[in-house]
């Protein structure tokens, strides 16, 4: 299915559904990192989202340019209150009780977590609509393959078969351009619907370390004893 290194980057930004999007994914047998915090978790990985991967794309793609991006929307007026939940955490905790990829990837994403305007809706609304701006534009500019999908509660049971339109594409890998569009199987940006169990309800954000798979890869995996990270400076 996957061609040797390449990998599956979910962009989608967090509490968009990335933890339920990644155990459907588990359940076909890929190996998958929800947040991936070292080299040797992106080497093991067919499938990384979260941090650092919704805001660290560009640079990933010069380590990984023949990466199959997929973008997960929500619907903003479900994603508004679970992220202002969660950027609220954030900004009022102490910073050392992050990793610093989580603290640097939301602030690329979001400004500062100090900032007074932080969790006001006009400013997520915008850092939401240039988060997915950026990415076609990039797509576009790269020639790279943009699946965009949003998911469907598991009893919505007709929309099971959009996984198998997912392998298709990931499969083909194949993209038209006409005038600079991205065109994909002569339709533009179709966003699939994929039925997943609904997970990290209710502000939750455990519900991946309470998963127990085989093809689960660890976000902190150390290779030779290190747990190092990509100097992109040199990308």
């Amino acid at each position: 299915m996957l061609k040797p290194n390449q990998k599956i980057f979910i962009l989608g930004l967090p509490r968009t559904g990335t933890t339920s999007l990644c155990h459907v994914f588990l359940q076909h047998h890929f190996l998958v990192a929800h947040t991936a915090f070292t080299e040797a978790a992106f080497e093991q990985a067919n499938v990384i989202a979260d941090t650092p991967v919704f805001s660290d794309f560009c640079e990933l793609n010069a380590l990984y340019p023949n990466s199959i991006w997929m973008y997960l929307h929500r619907d903003f007026n479900d994603w508004l209150p679970s992220i202002t939940l969660m950027l609220d955490k954030l900004k009022h905790q102490p910073r050392e009780r992050f990793h610093p990829l989580i603290i640097r990837s939301f602030e690329r994403s979001f400004g500062p977590l100090n900032q007074t305007r932080l969790t006001d809706t006009e400013h997520l609304a915008h850092c939401y609509a240039e988060h997915f701006n950026k990415i076609k534009t990039l797509a576009v500019k790269l020639n790279k393959l943009l699946i965009t999908a949003e998911l469907v509660d598991l009893e919505n049971t007709t929309a099971t078969a959009d996984f198998s339109k997912l392998v298709d594409r990931i499969n083909n890998n194949t993209i038209e351009y006409n005038h600079g569009e991205i065109k994909k199987n002569s339709e533009d940006f179709e966003r699939l619907k994929i039925a997943a169990q609904p997970l990290n309800k209710n502000g939750k954000i455990t519900d991946w370390q309470a998963i127990k798979h085989p093809s689960k890869v660890p976000s902190h995996l150390a290779k030779n004893g290190r747990r190092t990270f990509f100097d992109y400076s040199v990308v």
